[in-house]
């Protein structure tokens, strides 16, 4: 059995096109799932929130690679993530990489079809995503890095494709 990680380094994003100055609202969204990871697991989680697509490119680029990637999944953010997702699927594959938000179907069906559209995401948090992204969390903290296909154990609030 692997060693388990002292500490998983995490990276949450809500993502918007800011290639135009605007009004970017405060990541609400990214900074209460940031909250409660950091209430319930300490000193056990590094998170970086990003707004700015630029600045998770650059993060990512100069490292060290998050464990998570999170993505907030939106109408009007879901191909900068799709992009940015397969970026990081080909150049860091073992980073898991997980999204949540209302820019899905919730029936078994909706959730397959979109999984499967969207195949960089390894598992979905569905509906209010920080008790299922602690669930991940909690998992990846006593499986260890290297196994995120383990992690595919029932988790509650959590969608995932097997096999």
């Amino acid at each position: 059995m692997p060693a388990t990680n002292k500490y998983l380094r995490i990276f949450l994003a809500d993502l918007v096109h800011d290639f135009l100055p605007g009004n970017y609202v405060l990541p609400l969204n990214i900074g209460l799932m940031s909250a409660y990871l950091k209430n319930n697991f300490g000193t056990a989680v590094d998170i970086r929130l990003f707004k700015s697509p630029e600045k998770l490119l650059d993060a990512l680029k100069l490292g060290p690679a998050p464990h998570i990637l999170g993505f907030s999944n939106y109408s009007w953010n879901q191909e900068i993530n799709r992009s940015i997702g397969n970026k990081v699927r080909s150049r860091l594959p073992e980073t898991v990489i997980c999204a949540g938000g209302p820019h899905i179907r919730t029936d078994n069906a909706g959730i397959q079809a979109y999984l499967q559209e969207n195949d960089i995401i390894d598992y979905y948090c569905m509906f209010e995503g920080e008790i299922p992204l602690g669930n991940i969390v909690e998992r990846m903290l006593s499986i260890g890095v290297g196994n995120k296909k383990k992690v595919s154990e029932q988790l509650p609030g959590v969608a995932y494709l097997v096999d």
